[in-house]
């Protein structure tokens, strides 16, 4: 029977692992004795083998976590973008909010959703068809006149847009947003006189209004009235009321005059 080679024998001082190697170093860790085999630099420490081992899992698991972490919220994020992403079944709206009129036909609140869901798919003379019902109920409401001036421009239906506008002139005929908008239906009805009638009313209301000002430059230098388009930005430079539109009114100046 074969004998068992004795295990060495550990000496004081001696490295746990290699009894034959001094510990001449500490884990910083764990403060165990070791040779230099056995404990190696790691992170800025002097680590042993078991530490080190310990510490690897550690991180593997916090890796793991890491990473569960990211499907489980990364999946919400998706699941939460795609719901924003999709559109809105408007033709089941419509028709459900149709139905729900038919029952409800008082109720202004179903009117008005179906107005700007037409509008919103372009079918604006179903929108204006709408709207017309509340217009009715609300003769004195400008809030749906001008959104029916807003509609029938965008309908190019530019007569009735203008036939609505004279309404809401009756009520406010001092306006400026309602001039300006005046000027643009005039505008692309191809009526340049009366846009220019109108942006003028809105001038003189506000001449201090630099992009109005210079809408209505550009549109005297369509039909070369180049001393007309001097006349006004020049009063508009008295009137601005800060440094950027000073200097921007004086550009456009400098432009015409070089145009002469």
């Amino acid at each position: 029977m074969k004998k068992r080679a004795p295990r060495p024998r550990k000496r004081a001082g001696a490295c746990p692992r290699h009894p034959g190697e001094p510990a001449l170093l500490t884990c910083d860790v764990c403060r165990s004795p070791g040779c230099p085999e056995c404990i190696h630099e790691r992170w800025g420490k002097n680590v042993c083998p078991s530490c080190a081992e310990r510490h690897g899992a550690i991180r593997t698991r916090a890796a793991l976590f890491a990473i569960f972490l990211f499907l489980i919220f990364g999946s919400i994020g998706y699941f939460a973008w795609s719901k924003l992403r999709q559109q809105p079944d408007q033709a089941g709206e419509v028709r459900a909010l149709t139905e729900r009129l038919s029952k409800e036909p008082g109720n202004d609140n179903l009117v008005w959703r179906l107005v700007n869901l037409h509008t919103a798919k372009g079918e604006f003379a179903k929108a204006t068809g709408y709207l017309s019902r509340l217009v009715e109920k609300h003769p004195g409401s400008q809030r749906l006149l001008l959104r029916m001036v807003l509609l029938q421009y965008r309908a190019k239906d530019y007569q009735q847009s203008l036939m609505y506008m004279d309404r809401l002139k009756r009520m406010d005929p001092n306006n400026f947003n309602l001039l300006k908008i005046e000027g643009e239906i005039w505008k692309a009805y191809g009526n340049t006189e009366e846009c220019e009638k109108a942006w003028l009313s809105a001038y003189h209301l506000k001449p201090s209004d630099v992009s109005h000002a210079l809408n209505l430059v550009d549109l005297m230098i369509s039909q070369n009235r180049i001393k007309d388009a001097e006349r006004v930005l020049r009063a508009t430079l008295k009137v601005v009321r800060t440094l950027d539109d000073r200097r921007t009114v004086q550009r456009r100046l400098e432009e015409v005059l070089r145009s002469k």
